[in-house]
């Protein structure tokens, strides 16, 4: 019988030992209940431990969708920075890179500003993502943050190492553009 997704997420939560998706899969098992039963809508911690099992089960976009929609639970919008990435290096060392870019998706939906979140974003692409996903993030990164010159050097090292060395240089040439006064820049050109 093929399975559905409520217990394959349920056999996956048991199996990574999440403790409250584990639980709560148990005693739906139990019951012979094999629908998902919801965590509480204030409890965080359940939500998002419900994503880990779903990423665990190989749908990562619904792990993602559900730490977008929960992991502003209890934090406060002065704290989110601090919390959530504090949230994205442990679901990254947990094992859980999808929930991990998922925070990144938020924060930099509501920070575009700030380039040192634009640069740990590109740094778990570069571990868990495409070369295709970390050309997409650097050009949207130098699009919101242009005179944020780490940025641009990591699009141009990018395309450099894809083999891409004309790319590179045309990279090279739009951040001196924006960033005339940078040494760095200049250097690496």
């Amino acid at each position: 019988a093929a399975k559905t997704g409520a217990s394959a997420v349920d056999e996956a939560a048991a199996a990574s030992g999440t403790s409250a998706a584990a639980a709560a899969a148990s005693s739906r098992r139990a019951e012979g209940d094999e629908t998902t039963a919801l965590p509480s809508l204030r409890n965080r911690e359940q939500w998002l431990e419900l994503a880990f099992a779903s990423e665990v089960a190989g749908f990562p976009a619904t792990a993602g969708a559900i730490v977008r929609h929960s992991l502003g639970i209890g934090v406060e919008r002065t704290d989110e920075v601090a919390t959530w990435m504090g949230d994205a290096t442990r679901f990254e060392k947990e094992g859980h890179p999808a929930c991990a870019k998922a925070v990144f998706g938020l924060l930099l939906g509501r920070h575009m500003d700030q380039a040192s979140l634009w640069r740990r974003a590109a740094e778990l692409e570069k571990r868990h993502g495409t070369s295709e996903e970390l050309d997409t993030l650097l050009r949207t990164a130098v699009k919101h943050c242009p005179r944020a010159e780490e940025l641009w050097l990591l699009a141009a090292s990018h395309q450099r190492d894809q083999g891409a060395v004309d790319e590179a240089r045309a990279v090279l040439v739009k951040a001196f553009a924006v960033n005339s006064d940078s040494e760095a820049i200049l250097l690496a050109a």
